[in-house]
């Protein structure tokens, strides 16, 4: 059976640069189950305005009623295809599955909760979800501690060129976003800003000291300066502000 193209749904509120893609990717993927797929989601930057089409990947999931090993074959070649175009294998889970999971990956799945858009289906189970809020706050914890302890790992062990270091810090602050994100949520914010640039501005205002190492990786990461003549004195200061963050999360578990 082959699916109309208007099945799909809000697809207005997709970047109009990758619309026309989106639209075949996915409508490839209802063609090849017709009867399996309960529901199609965007999530991430792809519905933000931190966008930018030559640079950021597109995010998906894809729930099905049940789904099983042997049915991924079936969607390879659909998924090396958009992978030519940025579009990253979608999470491909069952409703039960999903629904089951939210404390196990409560921030991932916050995260796509805040910043999604529903382009398939009769109901929206993202937005149904319940993400316990301890585990949430465990998550936050276990991130921040993680990255601090591995970043002076990583620090110690360093014998190469400094912008292998600034690498290491572009990929850490890609991965903390959605931490300081919800993080925000444990100090007052119950709807916390997805602009990275408001993030970082509100994490500020409400820790009362500085973030400006991750400014100033941030700003590398889009281009508007670089930290390559200053990594380590940024990795450094970047430690530190991991450190306090921790101690952020510390008070607020005593």
């Amino acid at each position: 059976m082959k699916v109309s193209v208007t099945m799909l749904k809000n697809l207005e509120a997709v970047p109009e640069s990758v619309r026309s893609t989106i639209k075949d990717y996915f409508s490839k993927f209802i063609n090849i189950f017709p009867d399996k797929i309960d529901s199609i989601y965007l999530y991430g930057s792809v519905i933000t305005e931190d966008f930018r089409p030559e640079q950021s990947d597109v995010n998906s999931m894809v729930l099905f009623d049940s789904f099983e090993s042997k049915e991924i074959g079936a969607l390879r070649s659909v998924v090396r295809g958009g992978l030519k175009k940025r579009i990253i294998a979608p999470l491909c889970l069952s409703v039960e599955t999903f629904r089951r999971s939210a404390d196990v990956f409560p921030l991932e799945f916050i995260e796509i909760k805040d910043k999604h858009l529903c382009l398939y289906g009769d109901c929206d189970h993202v937005n149904e979800l319940d993400i316990p809020r301890e585990h949430l706050r465990a998550k936050i914890e276990e991130q921040i501690k993680g990255k601090l302890i591995r970043l002076r790992q990583v620090y110690m062990e360093h014998q190469g060129l400094d912008r292998e270091l600034a690498d290491v810090l572009v990929e850490a602050q890609r991965q903390l976003f959605p931490v300081f994100r919800n993080l925000l949520r444990f100090l007052g914010m119950d709807s916390p800003p997805v602009s990275k640039d408001e993030i970082l501005s509100k994490l500020e205002s409400r820790t009362q000291f500085a973030l400006l190492p991750c400014r100033q990786v941030w700003e590398h990461m889009t281009g508007r300066a670089s930290i390559k003549s200053r990594t380590l004195a940024v990795y450094n200061d970047y430690i530190d502000v991991l450190l306090k963050l921790a101690q952020v999360i510390d008070r607020m578990e005593a």
